[in-house]
């Protein structure tokens, strides 16, 4: 079940929810009803975690979605045979603004062109790259870490590929000016190998810069887009995943890189928890079926119960259903929480029940 607002999905199934004799004050016998487990006096657990805004630009959602991506390069830089990091920028001369060089550049496909141009000259391993774009605090112009699978590459070579991307109408290369942008070795090797380059490429997504992101970086995200990182096809060596028709529609609402970020720890989602307990092997583990989404951040609502995550990001709630639950959440917060969506589909007032 995707979890609108956060871009993840709960694994575990509302069947693999009962429990026998588990922890946090529970009687040994659970009644398993409606997809819930209850106590003895007949409450369930609800957890209301904070709701990011899972956008690459959020300081504090790019962590996170870094450090996950720093685990998944470690296994594939392994098969490199070699690794080396270009950095390639562009002369600002030759575009009006930052964002038409950007865009010049993605449609041009430069990147991957580059590459193409390498290999043809026999100087990469393979074709597989991965590149992280960081942008310029003065000139707002984007620049590329490109990591490559090769031992040696001839600067000439770059120079001369990266050259070909000069804009037709840019006329004749002006005195002590590149033709396109400049080229240069970041790093030579990675003597640390896969870990000390997956470590090198992510340390810029794992963070966002003092001096903030570009205006017109912001403004982007809704038609296009500026991804923070890209990789090769075939990079990650991974199966391709088949896709399932649920017969459940989704409505997506276009919004900027900056309007994502400002949302972001706004709103809350609810789901119903319990413990599940492994009988082979006596681990307990926590089970989370999504109920909803409200319209309050998690910050507002720690006197409603227990905490639990890290830095004030989840509470703990025990009550008789999701609807007394959300009533709860409400009286905590001191105004009706508005319910934006509901695994019922059902939209609501908290603190009248009525449908809206």
């Amino acid at each position: 079940m995707a979890v609108p607002g956060t871009g993840t999905k709960t694994t575990e199934t509302a069947a693999s929810a009962a429990a026998p004799a588990a922890r946090r004050g529970r009687s040994s016998l659970l009644e398993y009803s409606q997809n819930v487990v209850t106590n003895e006096k007949g409450e369930q657990s609800f957890e209301a975690i904070r709701c990011g805004c899972d956008c690459w630009y959020c300081d504090d959602c790019c962590r996170r979605k870094g450090y996950t991506l720093r685990a998944e390069l470690m296994p594939v830089l392994r098969t490199f045979a070699g690794r080396m990091m270009l950095t390639l920028t562009v002369d600002p001369e030759l575009f009006p603004t930052p964002r038409d060089a950007y865009l010049y550049i993605r449609k041009a496909r430069a990147i991957s062109r580059l590459m193409q141009d390498l290999d043809r000259g026999g100087h990469l391993h393979s074709r597989r790259y991965l590149y992280v774009v960081e942008f310029q605090e003065k000139s707002e112009q984007a620049h590329f870490h490109v990591l490559i699978d090769a031992s040696f590459v001839p600067k000439t070579a770059i120079d001369a590929a990266w050259s070909k991307f000069r804009p037709q109408q840019a006329g004749p290369v002006a005195p002590n000016r590149p033709a396109f942008g400049t080229t240069r070795f970041s790093r030579r090797s990675f003597e640390g190998g896969a870990e000390h380059a997956a470590r090198y490429m992510t340390k810029y997504l794992v963070k966002t810069p003092e001096y903030g992101w570009p205006t017109w970086v912001l403004e982007m995200g809704a038609k296009k887009r500026v991804p923070r990182y890209r990789a090769s096809r075939g990079f990650w060596n991974r199966p391709s995943a088949r896709s399932l028709p649920t017969g459940a529609k989704r409505t997506v609402v276009p919004r900027s890189y900056g309007e994502r970020v400002a949302e972001c720890g706004t709103t809350t989602n609810l789901f119903a928890a319990a413990d599940r307990v492994d009988h082979s092997t006596g681990e307990v583990s926590r089970v989370r079926v999504w109920r909803a989404r409200l319209e309050v951040p998690v910050a507002a609502l720690a006197v409603a119960g227990e905490p639990c995550g890290k830095a004030g990001r989840c509470v703990v709630v025990e009550a008789r259903g999701e609807h007394a639950c959300i009533a709860a959440l409400s009286m905590a917060a001191g105004l009706p929480i508005r319910v934006i969506a509901s695994a019922s589909g059902v939209r609501r007032a908290a603190d009248t029940g009525v449908a809206e």
